[in-house]
């Protein structure tokens, strides 16, 4: 039974329990080999842009994305920048408004210099992904999501063979997934939704965290090996464990030998109401202060109620940003600040209510918040 199971995973280039014993076995020899003899780095793919490594201090990289004034010691360290003869496709732009804080940037940054891995947990749309990202934005590293949620499929992240044609024969041929195309570059691969992880999925998520290289068993066991440069981050709702509050489904608790291949697990909330009004503000063009307060002060209570268990819908950054668009692009139209705050507020944040009796609760926040610029006809009692 297990020889079938083999064979039908490998597409039976593996044909029995023993040979894949085997060929692991030969595989685990040959990564000690290579380690030995300093041979673990991947050659770039075809066509890839060059580059060079350069050190900066992280505080001169990172010094016009903190909003507050850097003490001496804050980012006083050099960090490994990427630069590319040219622009590399995966690496991300920089997107000037995005802000950290100095204080958990800096055992993120020390992870990627040091080869650990560090988990940024939080509730949805906090920003953890978007850190990642503008990370690898300024370091110029190619960055990567990688969700084992099942948002991916196996075949996605490894990859497989496929029927092409060449020379006008039809023959098969192997294609990279997006794991092992980040894994040949400098990059920052962002494993997402760990403490969601698909059982299916987390084996390979574990070879990742371990930087060993990946194991395809559907291509007679062949080892994949890291760039020396790539880095693992993660992002999670939780630690693996309920959240104590069950806000978060967890497919399965996370086990320890996961959770011990993250040296940091950094806590991520959202922003606070000025720093939030602010941001927003920087990416919404035209948006009216008030405006951009009053969705700012509603989204703050729904979280609140939702933490309390008085909601079942979150208000993420990015439907702050949704409804701020909208607001603008509806004051340009009704030349009322008013009006289209709270008709964006409606169609936006009220109607994501999972029911009728969820929406009126919303409406109801959004009252409390606007006041008599709410109109009479939305109001709901507690």
């Amino acid at each position: 039974m297990a020889d079938t199971v083999i064979q039908q995973g490998t597409s039976k280039r593996i044909g029995s329990v023993e040979e894949l014993i085997k060929k692991l076995r030969a595989a685990e020899d040959e990564v000690v080999r290579l380690k030995k003899e300093g041979l673990t780095k991947s050659a770039l793919p075809e066509n890839e842009p060059t580059y060079t490594i350069v050190r900066k201090l992280a505080r001169d990289v990172f010094k016009d994305a903190i909003p507050t004034k850097l003490q001496p010691s804050d980012l006083n360290f050099p960090v490994e920048v990427v630069v590319w003869n040219e622009p590399h496709p995966k690496v991300p732009v920089i997107r000037p408004e995005f802000t950290f804080d100095a204080e958990k940037l800096t055992p993120i940054l020390w992870s990627i210099e040091n080869g650990y891995n560090s988990a940024l947990v939080g509730p949805p749309g906090c920003g953890k992904t978007t850190i990642t990202e503008q990370i690898a934005a300024r370091l110029g590293r190619p960055w990567f999501r990688i969700p084992i949620d099942g948002e991916m499929r196996r075949r996605e992240i490894v990859g497989g063979f496929k029927q092409v044609v060449e020379n006008g024969a039809s023959t098969t041929k192997w294609f990279d997934g997006i794991a092992l195309q980040a894994m040949k570059l400098p990059a920052i691969i962002d494993v997402d939704e760990i403490d969601r992880g698909d059982p299916d999925l987390q084996y390979l998520a574990h070879q990742l965290y371990e930087g060993n290289g990946i194991t395809i068993l559907e291509d007679e066991g062949r080892v994949v090996y890291p760039h020396p440069k790539v880095a693992i981050m993660a992002t999670a709702n939780t630690k693996g464990r309920a959240d104590g509050m069950n806000l978060y489904a967890l497919v399965q608790e996370m086990s320890e030998a996961t959770r011990d291949r993250f040296a940091f697990w950094i806590d991520f909330d959202y922003q606070t109401e000025e720093n939030e009004v602010k941001q927003i503000r920087k990416e919404v063009q035209n948006l009216p202060l008030n405006t951009a307060t009053n969705i700012v002060r509603i989204a703050g209570a729904m979280r609140i109620a939702l933490r309390e268990g008085k909601l079942r819908s979150a208000f993420s950054y990015r439907q702050v940003k949704a409804c701020a668009r909208y607001a603008a692009f509806q004051t340009a139209i009704l030349h009322d600040e008013t009006k289209a705050c709270v008709e964006s507020v409606k169609k936006i944040i009220v109607n994501r209510g999972s029911d009728e009796a969820e929406s009126g609760a919303i409406a109801e926040l959004a009252r409390k918040v606007m006041g008599d610029d709410w109109p009479a006809e939305e109001n709901v009692n507690p």
